[in-house]
């Protein structure tokens, strides 16, 4: 716009998690972006200011001298203006939520849910996609839905369910070959690994005795596009409960064969502040969540079949 005298909140908002964060691609991962649409966004706070903030020249991008000055005067500014924003759109307990959480819980098993949980309790869920512990810090959302460790673990948490896996994938694959029936027909097959959930196929290999490193995989962005890759018969992905509940339903995946074994991802329900723990409607909140991650744990051992069931014990809801 002719005469504008600020940049966009946008690329302002990409400018200081881009100095937090340890690439670009960490950062853009926090505001649910890819990391061309967030270095775009970079480009427009450099164009509009006249200055390069990152150099470039290396294999990742560096905060230049300009760029570091600049992210200290702006900084407090824009903590206020979120602060400022947050105060006034806030509701009274029990009218809504803000929940932050991965793409492929929010769009496989949370969205579809959450007519029900309004029309049951009460409850509306302002739901946004996004890892890292930035919103929670700076008072955007209320709650957080991640699975891991490394998620949030400065902030005070509660355990909804821990998880087991099962190999799966089409009857036939692109190439022509049958599925895998049999635990060492694995190493013929290439895994499909989600970048952020890289834990899952080396946590169940682990739980076999394997090595993670003596098989082939293909990376994928999500789980969400790893489960998609098994459907179309590039690969062999891990189902868990919750995660997998949509591409089962479809009818499009089969487990492979009866090793269903504990997995390292366990989602936990993350507090901005822990006084959020004490809210009626963050308790309500808490408990359909784990009803509802109990329905999803039993629907999973029944699709997996009788053959499985006593692997699946693992599989345990927290009380």
């Amino acid at each position: 716009m002719a005469g504008r005298r600020a940049p966009s909140l946008e690329s302002i908002e990409a400018f200081l998690l881009a100095l937090d964060a340890g690439s670009f691609q960490e950062a853009a991962e926090q505001i649910a972006l890819s990391p061309s649409a967030f270095s775009r966004r970079i480009q427009t706070l450099e164009a509009f200011v006249g200055r390069s903030l990152f150099d470039r020249s290396g294999p990742t991008p560096q905060i230049t001298a300009a760029g570091r000055a600049y992210g200290r005067e702006i900084e407090s500014s824009m903590a206020n203006i979120v602060r400022a924003t947050n105060q006034l759109r806030d509701q009274p307990a029990g009218d809504h939520l803000r929940v932050i959480t991965s793409h492929a819980l929010a769009v496989g098993w949370l969205m579809p849910r959450l007519g029900e949980l309004h029309s049951s309790i009460g409850i509306t869920i302002n739901l946004e996609i996004g890892r890292g512990s930035a919103r929670l810090r700076s008072g955007e959302v209320d709650l957080a839905i991640w699975g891991g460790a490394r998620d949030a673990p400065d902030y005070a948490s509660d355990p909804l369910v821990t998880l087991s896996g099962v190999p799966i994938a089409s009857k036939r694959l692109a190439d022509g070959r049958e599925a895998p029936k049999a635990f060492k027909d694995l190493r013929a097959h290439r895994l499909l690994r989600a970048k952020n959930a890289t834990d899952l196929w080396a946590g169940w290999l682990d739980g076999v005795g394997e090595s993670a490193g003596s098989y082939q995989y293909s990376d994928v962005e999500n789980t969400h596009l790893a489960y998609e890759g098994a459907a179309s018969g590039l690969g062999v992905a891990i189902a868990v409960p919750m995660l997998a509940d949509r591409i089962i339903a479809e009818g499009r995946v089969d487990p492979c064969f009866d090793e269903c074994i504990a997995v390292p991802i366990g989602y936990r329900l993350i507090y901005a502040q822990d006084k959020l723990r004490r809210r009626s409607d963050v308790k309500q909140f808490k408990e359909w969540l784990r009803k509802e991650a109990e329905t999803s744990a039993s629907n999973f051992q029944a699709w997996a079949g009788a053959s499985t069931r006593k692997a699946v014990k693992n599989l345990e809801v927290l009380s």
